[in-house]
């Protein structure tokens, strides 16, 4: 796909964020040389996977909250761009708002993701993927890959690689997702 094609798609999918209820993006590109083996709307593969810690993480762990699921390496240069930006931008502001992240480092050890995190200062949850086994659900090649999971479990936002304009549409996709989740406000209510 052409440079001006790419963002011809990427201006649509922006501008489709002005549709009401919840915000449904896909930046895998059509013809993309990598394979997504998910698409927008459908349920998030199941999944079970260890935290840095050693317990299971599963893909019903994150219902009932708005979740960003990445995948990284510590040796993509991509990934070393998002992640920061996923800590500071994302993870650091909403966690508190009903945000679940979890940055799954697939074909790394433990040890190298817990150097890597202490090293950079990362708090947002990681797990390792040493064999694909859960990327495997997702698709086959390219990282980073990112999602964005309605408190259903749907995908509401995927996309391969970092490019700021997906970022940014990122942004507006989980902040409509954690707006939705607010509860009414109780001001008026019965017996305040």
């Amino acid at each position: 796909m052409t440079r001006p094609a790419r963002t011809a798609w990427l201006l649509a999918a922006v501008l489709s964020l002005a549709t009401p209820a919840w915000t449904q993006v896909d930046t895998a590109l059509p013809g993309d040389p990598t394979t997504t083996l998910t698409h927008v709307g459908q349920a998030v593969p199941q999944f079970e996977i260890p935290g840095l810690d050693g317990l299971p993480i599963r893909d019903t762990s994150l219902r009932g909250r708005v979740a960003v699921i990445v995948f990284w390496a510590t040796w993509c240069p991509s990934c070393r761009v998002e992640l920061p930006r996923l800590e500071k931008e994302i993870w650091v502001p909403y966690r508190s708002a009903g945000l679940a992240l979890l940055a799954i480092a697939r074909e790394e050890p433990v040890a190298a993701v817990k150097s890597f995190r202490s090293m950079y200062g990362y708090t947002m949850p990681m797990a390792v993927d040493p064999s694909r086994s859960v990327f495997g659900k997702f698709a086959s090649e390219g990282i980073p890959r990112t999602y964005v999971l309605s408190p259903e479990g749907k995908i509401l936002f995927q996309t391969v690689g970092y490019d700021e304009a997906d970022f940014a549409a990122m942004k507006q996709v989980i902040a409509r997702a954690l707006q939705r989740l607010k509860p009414p406000s109780s001001a008026g209510a019965p017996g305040r």
